[in-house]
């Protein structure tokens, strides 16, 4: 008889109220036993409601495991540290409180490591949006020039090797050699983790049968706020590990570089006519 994996979602989350009773039902529909599964919320001191949300879920789902806990540090690599020390897992999954998975994520995910030699597994995020006034920043996030070619993002139908992977399922095997995400990194954790894993001889897989769906930032303000934290904390990875650096890695700079670099040609070009 064959013994199925027990998993542990760990979902380290801050002012998600939105999201976060979306994100919890999609894992209430999972085709993978209830009883093997665990999820892990590190909230980091939101200021919303966001937990009173997480509390009325757990209320009305008595049949899913839920541990609710604090992170006082409100990081996100902090926060996952903290549900690792508590999970139960063969295998983990770094998971984020603004995206809504498949209902046979876990299931594919546990598939896909069992049947395979790969330390990780990730799948397509499909970025999808509120209203209007986002579609584009959702295609922006979905494009080679946008994202820099990143395969979760611009590779929906390939399975393949790959450098990093967002919302991982991982082998507790590989995490224990691995240790804990680098809690100098307030962003970009799981991208210096994925290096980690690979220098030490890993292989992450992108499976194309492995879905989910992420809502994109709505302003283009907030857009610029993220991808800002995420550029300077890129600048952190490459500084530590700089054989990380991907030419795709500097696509989105040398688009915004080029844009930057035709208006100021445009405005000279104007003011000697």
């Amino acid at each position: 008889m064959i013994q199925i994996p027990f998993v542990s979602v760990i979902m380290p989350i801050r002012n998600e109220s939105e999201f976060i009773f979306k994100n919890l039902e999609a894992f209430s529909n999972q085709d993978y036993n209830k009883n093997n599964f665990e999820i892990i919320i590190v909230d980091g001191m939101s200021t919303d409601n966001t937990t009173e949300k997480i509390n009325k879920f757990i209320e009305l789902h008595p049949s899913i495991s839920i541990l609710l806990i604090n992170n006082p540090k409100k990081i996100f690599s902090v926060g996952f540290n903290i549900g690792l020390e508590l999970a139960n897992g063969n295998i983990i999954i770094m998971m984020g409180g603004h995206t809504i998975v498949s209902e046979d994520y876990i299931s594919k995910c546990v598939s896909h490591l069992n049947n395979s030699k790969y330390d990780c597994v990730g799948g397509y995020i499909d970025t999808i949006t509120i209203d209007k006034s986002s579609h584009l920043i959702a295609y922006a996030m979905s494009s080679t020039f946008g994202v820099g070619g990143v395969g979760f993002r611009t590779k929906p139908d390939q399975l393949m090797e790959v450098d990093t992977v967002a919302f991982g399922a991982y082998k507790r095997s590989v995490i224990d050699r691995i240790g804990l995400l680098d809690e100098e990194m307030v962003k970009n954790q799981d991208d210096e983790y994925n290096y980690r894993l690979r220098k030490m001889g890993g292989r992450i897989l992108l499976a194309p049968d492995i879905k989910s769906k992420y809502y994109s930032r709505t302003t283009i303000r907030a857009l610029w706020k993220q991808y800002f934290l995420y550029g300077f904390w890129k600048v952190k990875v490459l500084q530590k590990h700089p054989r990380q650096m991907r030419i795709r890695q500097f696509i989105p700079f040398l688009l915004i570089l080029s844009l930057l670099v035709c208006i100021i040609l445009s405005l000279l070009n104007n003011f000697g006519e």
